[in-house]
């Protein structure tokens, strides 16, 4: 069988997007069908060319909604202008529509026949204003006439008037001066040229100069230059010239994609409306394309109004008929099948006479037309179509989605129409219907333009709608699947239009439309919808009339939920939380000079005032602070941009560069839509996840677009050098004004430099400054870009004077004055005071700065200076120079722990006779740096074992200045001055004494060292601390001297009253010894003599916080020993007070010792009441050791625990000694064990209860206290029944009673019993009483008695009994034992 594909192909270039890459690639515009809006435009055209009438005297407006083509038909305008007659013939004959128009074709001709200019400019969103539409306009004409071949281009005008102004020469020294500013240099226009080069460019007609004259004009702004701008009037004399001057029929200029225009301009557009003016005198024409007029201004607006007025407006409309056309041409039949794909057609349409005739009266309402174009669409069924052409623009928003499915490639992913006439047959009678658009439009279809793919391009009520099919896929077959889809195809789209196309609601009847001509017709389709409405995935929903339509169940209950979630989302949004959810400040992307340069925060109304007041405050540094302001509404952006001007005219904020891109707000519609997808997003989050995936990707596509048109729109900066605010058309030109801001502040930054991105970021600080310091390029640092940067700098010498206007020689000159002042004053400077300086004229802490940096300090690093941080140094060379500058850049970057400042030094004449006085004194070489020398100079110092002032006391040759400032430099921080000074004044003595380095070389030895110490002793607080130390035993005295001196942080080196501070306290410790001796065991250390403190302090058991106001005297001693028994050391700041206290105290505190315990009972009299001594003492030893140092609350409740336990246990010993006494037993338990009886066999009943309680007080060993006292009364006052316990005939009959009872006549003898009992009883005799068990086992016992003879003695007493007694018996047994009673009853009836 022949397939549909044998009949017919696709016209591929039917209906192509226009755009400018299509443009550019040679679109065929003769491919453009007329249909009837497109026939309009033309005839508006051609009257528009003839100037009949003031009204045709305008330029023309062409609106349309997207994907109707109004781009296209522009194009096509264009290029029927542009084209030959015979092409515009052709062109005409092709199409049924233009047979029809001869006149309009004869017309056109005739405007023709003179020289008409079109131009065609694509896009808008560059033009912020009136010079930006000025140079748009000028420059797409110039592109024209040149294209044209025109040859005069106004020269005499725009561009000469530029020239001859140039020319004249105080003007010509201007604008040099003015092309060589930072802020111009870098300007690819200007680049490489003298005025003298402009003016020969502008003068040469072939020149293109379209953005030289822009660059002119825009400097010219800048500066204020009212000759050189240019305005409206300008630009219409500029093309009144043009007109006049070459006898031009016209100018048409077609500008497509006009809309952003209007939207970034719509409160500033008297520019425009004089130009589109112009057309009223001269045959100057706009011909703008944009999106429907009424969505750009409202019908309340009066400027719209007013532009609308100034053209004539055709509107590019896209209806059924058209949309159906546009189908049937793109359906190429083969002109070798026409006769038989004719007769096929005729069968096919046959099928389908009702649908065929219901869809023609709807879309063309007219009886004669029609019929050619639904049998020009098969084998697409006349209702799938109308379907088609509706859900496309439901798809991703864009009509043309129905044409990508007429065109998109024949594959079986996607089985689309071109699929479907490749795998279909005539001879089967296939028709497409719409079941054959679900794969496209719900699973796999995509707009050609964004990443959204099938249902993820459909608004959310279809979508949710048509979720309904794949919940329910499982449980269908085939037949019921295609019936399903095209259920819900039609709902979801009948829904969406407001259920006002009756063919598509789905009724029965509509849903044997649907399927007429296939084999679902004639009811077959109703019959399976009924079932799935039985299936409960349909169901029926009344229309009014007895009539239903079949629905699925969408959303109903849902939507409600919501909506009510939709509306708090409404009122809780803040406009700050959706710039921070789009990232909308990455709509401002920053190269990355800038991105280092600047910090740019986000602001809306809501955190405005808050954010600038943050920053004000935060300290400054290099980056400049920028704020970056959003609008959600027209409200907030009149407001934001009243708080931007009222920061302008407050000088706190001056340094702030404002950026407002409120222009472009989100909009009511947006943020509408926003709302919509987060309150779905959030409502199917636990239901749907993948739903809710969905909703949240488009609340992000929605911020995204807002981002994408805050790019593209208008921005206006506001800074200290424009207060009132500059505008700029987009993103990328508020680049250019940020980087006029730095180089405005710092006339001597290199941020604008042409060089690669890789030199602002922070990855070769230590590699730049190297290249900058030795003049070589390599790595990120390429010669390609450096020297350009370096202007005439690199590798010359002394470049500063040479060449002493450049930017790089001034900061020379200035850098040097820094550095020699700072010599001047101290012999040193740091780099991080020399980068600081450099940040203050523009520098900033990253690659290209660092190669800079390196550069103006290259003289430096050489061995004539020294580097240092203060404690080490060495000599400079270019390596260390480049560290160090690296070092400090990354510091500044992040901080870097413990960093310290590196200093250019220069060695003095008295610095370098330090270094020979060290080398003699201390054998220190003569090749390290003046730290070094000072840091082994320390060394050797702590060698001798003692501070170097002690030598004074045996020196004999006047070296104490020496001795002082060698104290100085090993211990600088206690004289305020840097190694490097000190150095140098050492050595200015040592210049003037040149004898005395030999001399205290032969001074300063180890023996000597301990020589000095012992003669210092000997007269030091008049020898004491030598006569003590011989008192508490010390061995060796300079040791813990040294020990002493030695104990801190370089103390060795100290001055001799910080020296004499700490043997003071050697001396101190020594008298706590001896007074400590005293009274506790001989200590010859303070540490010993702690240890022997801490253990007193633990035997006495009573907190220090008692004893303070017990023994106020001992106070002050209580709590130094509390301190240092928890510590176990003596803190130093506590020695001299307690040395006091033991001199004032010591024989207090021995009488305290000697009677701690009657201050012990004192303290806690209340819980010692009746204690013996003896108990008080045993209490006291069995308190904690810590008793002193711990909480004198917890202390307290000690002494009550053990108090109560001692009480405690008086009382229970007294319970037991009574019992005994009057049981001779230990316990109950153990009464009941030697008896054989429970003891509670003895107790009167009434007593039981209590006695229980009693006994088991005194069975355990641990009763409680309240139940000890208990028993202890119960024993004295209700010891009746003890009495009994010890008489074995009251026990025995108690036994007797309890236990053997009615069988005593069989058990007489109660010990038996007993014995028998304890054999099988595993339970002692204490619990035998009230046991089942034991009551039992007697029964048992007494039974087997009773067998074994005990029998006997009851035959004996029946026989001696009456008749009539033994009767009675005989009857209470027989009720009793069946058995009995059974026996006799047999023996009655005879039986045996």
């Amino acid at each position: 069988m022949n397939k549909y594909s044998e009949y017919f192909d696709i016209d591929q270039e039917y209906f192509p997007e226009i755009n400018e890459s299509s443009i550019k690639a040679g679109v065929d515009w003769q491919k453009t069908f007329p249909h009837k809006t497109f026939v309009d435009l033309l005839k508006a055209s051609e009257r528009m060319l003839a100037r009949a009438t003031n009204s045709d005297k305008k330029g023309i407006w062409i609106e349309g909604a997207y994907g109707t083509g109004k781009s296209r038909v522009a194009w096509t305008l264009k290029k029927l202008l542009d084209c030959s007659d015979d092409k515009l013939k052709a062109y005409f004959t092709e199409y049924d529509a233009l047979q029809k128009e001869p006149d309009l074709r004869d017309k056109l001709l005739g405007h023709k026949q003179g020289k008409i200019i079109t131009a065609y400019r694509y896009s808008s969103s560059s033009i912020d204003g009136d010079r930006a539409l000025i140079m748009a306009v000028y420059e797409s004409v110039t592109k024209a006439l040149r294209d044209a071949k025109v040859a005069y281009k106004g020269e005499n005008t725009l561009r000469g008037g530029v020239a001859a102004w140039l020319s004249d020469n105080e003007n010509k020294v201007f604008f040099n001066t003015l092309m060589a500013l930072p802020e111009y240099r870098g300007l690819g226009s200007f680049a490489g040229k003298s005025t003298d080069d402009i003016i020969a460019l502008l003068n040469n007609p072939s020149a293109n100069v379209d953005m030289l004259m822009s660059d002119i004009f825009s400097l010219a702004d800048r500066r204020g230059i009212t000759a050189l701008s240019t305005n409206m009037d300008d630009l219409i004399a500029w093309l009144t010239d043009i007109i006049d001057q070459n006898g031009l029929k016209a100018i048409v200029l077609v500008w497509d994609e006009f809309s952003a225009y209007f939207k970034k301009n719509r409160t500033s557009l008297d520019g425009f409306q004089k130009l589109s003016e112009l057309s009223n005198l001269k045959p100057f024409y706009l011909m703008i394309v944009t999106h429907m007029s009424g969505s750009i201004f409202s019908e309340i607006d009066q400027t719209g109004k007013i532009v609308r007025d100034r053209f004539v407006r055709k509107e590019i409309e896209l209806p059924d008929s058209i949309a159906f056309e546009l189908i049937k041409h793109a359906l190429k039949v083969k002109d070798t099948q026409k006769e038989q794909w004719d007769a096929l057609a005729d069968d096919l349409n046959s099928r389908m006479p009702i649908i065929r005739e219901a869809v023609r009266k709807m879309v063309w309402k007219d009886v004669k037309t029609g019929d050619e174009v639904l049998k020009g669409m098969l084998p697409l069924h006349p209702l799938a179509a109308l379907l088609l052409k509706n859900i496309s623009s439901a798809f991703a928003s864009n009509q043309r989605s129905m044409f990508n499915f007429i065109k998109h490639a024949e594959t079986e992913n996607l089985q689309a129409f071109q699929w479907f006439i490749e795998n279909h047959s005539p001879d089967n009678a296939d028709i497409l219907t719409i079941d054959n658009l679900w794969n496209f439009f719900y699973e796999k279809g995509t707009d050609g333009y964004g990443t959204g793919v099938g249902k993820s391009n459909l608004e959310f009520i279809i979508r949710t709608i048509l979720d309904t099919f794949p919940k329910n896929e499982q449980r269908l077959n085939s037949e019921e699947k295609r019936v399903l889809k095209t259920v819900l195809m039609m709902q979801a789209i009948s829904q969406k239009l407001g259920d006002s196309v009756d063919l598509f609601l789905t009724t029965s009847q509509n849903l044997n439309y649907a399927f007429e001509g296939t084999e679902l017709e004639q009811n077959r389709a109703i019959n399976i919808v009924s079932k799935l409405v039985s299936d409960g995935i349909l169901y029926e929903k009344p229309m009014g009339g007895g009539k239903i339509q079949y629905a699925a169940a969408a959303v109903s209950g849902d939507q409600a939920q919501i909506d009510n979630i939709k509306k708090r989302i409404f009122s809780d949004t803040r406009t700050a939380s959706l710039v921070s959810g789009g990232d909308l400040v990455t709509a401002l992307t920053l190269s990355p000079a800038l991105r280092f340069r600047y910090d740019v925060m986000p602001v809306t109304v809501e955190n405005f005032t808050a954010t600038i007041n943050r920053i004000t405050n935060e300290p400054s540094t290099y980056r400049f602070r920028a704020v970056l302001s959003f609008a959600r509404s027209d409200e907030e952006q009149n407001k934001i941009r009243e708080l931007i001007r009222g920061a302008m005219n407050d000088n706190r904020y001056e340094n702030i560069v404002f950026i407002d891109a409120s222009s472009t707000v989100l909009g009511a519609e947006r943020f509408e839509q926003w709302a919509d997808h987060a309150a779905n997003e959030e409502y199917w989050r636990t239901k749907d996840v993948k739903l809710a995936d969905e909703m949240a990707r488009k609340t992000k596509v929605i911020l995204e677009d807002w981002k994408t048109d805050v790019a593209s729109s208008t921005f206006t900066v506001f800074s200290k050098y424009a207060k009132t605010g500059e505008p700029y058309g987009n993103a990328s030109s508020v680049l250019a004004a940020l980087t006029n801001i730095v180089t405005k502040k710092h006339l001597l930054s290199f941020d604008n430099a042409k060089v690669s991105e890789q030199m602002f970021i922070v990855s070769q600080l230590p590699s730049g400054a190297k290249c900058g310091i030795t003049q070589t390029c390599g790595g990120v640092y390429q010669q390609s870009f450096v020297i350009p940067l370096m202007q005439g700098a690199w590798q010359i010498p002394e470049y500063w004077k040479s060449s002493p206007t450049l930017p790089l020689s001034k900061l020379k000159r200035e850098v040097d004055d820094l550095v020699n002042n700072a010599f001047q004053r101290e012999g040193r400077i740091s780099i991080r005071d020399i980068f600081d300086w450099l940040i203050g004229q523009g520098f900033m802490p990253c690659n290209l700065y660092a190669l800079l940096t390196g550069f103006l300090l290259k003289e430096y690093a050489i061995d004539t200076y020294r580097y240092s941080d203060g404690e080490t140094g060495d000599r400079m060379n270019a390596d260390k120079m480049a560290e160090i500058i690296g070092e400090c850049m990354k510091h500044m970057n992040i901080p870097i722990p413990r960093y310290k400042d590196k200093y250019i030094e220069v060695m003095t004449k008295e610095q370098m006779a330090f270094i020979d006085f060290a080398k003699t004194v201390f054998g220190i070489a003569d090749d390290v740096s003046i730290e070094q020398a000072a840091i082994r100079i320390r060394t050797r110092l702590k060698d001798l074992g003692f501070p170097i002032w002690s030598f004074k006391e045996i020196d004999k040759n006047g070296l104490e200045d020496f001795i002082d400032k060698i104290v100085a430099i090993a211990n600088p921080n206690n004289t305020g001055d840097n190694v490097a000074k000190i150095a140098a004044a050492l050595g200015k003595l040592s210049l003037q004494t040149p004898t005395a380095a030999q001399k205290l070389a032969t001074l300063l030895t180890k023996e000597n060292a301990s020589k000095a110490m012992k003669e210092y002793l000997q007269y030091f607080e008049g020898g004491e601390v030598l006569s003590l130390a011989d008192e508490i035993g010390v061995s060796d005295v300079l040791l813990d001297v040294r020990r002493q001196v030695a104990s801190g942080e370089a103390l060795w080196l100290w001055d001799k009253e910080t020296g004499e501070d700490e043997i003071r306290k050697l001396l101190t410790d020594y008298k706590i010894v001896a007074a400590s001796n005293r009274i506790n065991p001989k200590a010859s250390s303070l540490s010993s003599c702690i240890g022997e403190w801490c253990e007193k302090a633990k035997s006495i058991r009573m907190p220090a916080a008692a004893l303070v106001t017990e023994v106020h005297a001992l106070k002050a001693l209580f709590h130094i020993l509390r301190d240092m028994s928890l510590s176990g050391e003596l803190q130093y700041d506590k020695r001299k007070a307690f040395l006091n206290e033991l001199t004032a105290n010591l024989s207090q505190f021995e009488e305290f010792i000697t009677t701690k315990i009657d201050v012990f009972k004192n303290i806690y009299s209340f819980h010692l009441t009746g204690f013996s001594d003896s108990e008080v003492y045993i209490l006291y030893s069995k308190l904690p050791v810590t008793s002193f140092t711990s909480d004198k609350v917890d202390c307290e409740k000690n002494v009550a625990t053990l108090a109560e336990k001692i009480r405690s246990e008086q009382e229970k010993y007294k319970l037991h000694q009574l019992w005994e006494k009057k049981t001779a037993s230990k316990t109950p338990r153990q009464w009941s064990s030697k008896n054989k009886t429970p003891v509670l066999s003895l107790v009167p009943i009434d007593l039981q209860s209590d006695a229980r309680r009693v006994f088991g007080a005194i069975n355990r060993n641990n009763p409680e206290d309240k139940e000890v006292k208990f028993a202890l009364e119960f024993l004295q006052t209700k010891d009746a029944f003890l009495d009994n316990l010890s008489a074995k005939d009251k026990v025995d009959a108690a036994f007797t009673r309890d236990f053997i009872g009615k069988f005593n006549v069989i058990l007489q003898d109660a010990d038996e019993v007993r014995s028998h009992l304890e054999s099988v009883i595993p339970l002692e005799p204490y619990d035998w009483y009230g046991n089942p068990a034991v009551q039992r086992e007697v029964e048992k016992f007494a039974r087997a008695r009773y067998i074994h003879g005990g029998s006997d003695a009851v035959l004996e007493r029946i026989e001696k009994m009456a008749e009539s007694k033994a009767k009675d018996y005989l009857k209470r047994l027989v009720k009793d034992n069946m058995n009995v009673g059974v026996e006799i009853i047999m023996e009655g009836e005879g039986q045996p």
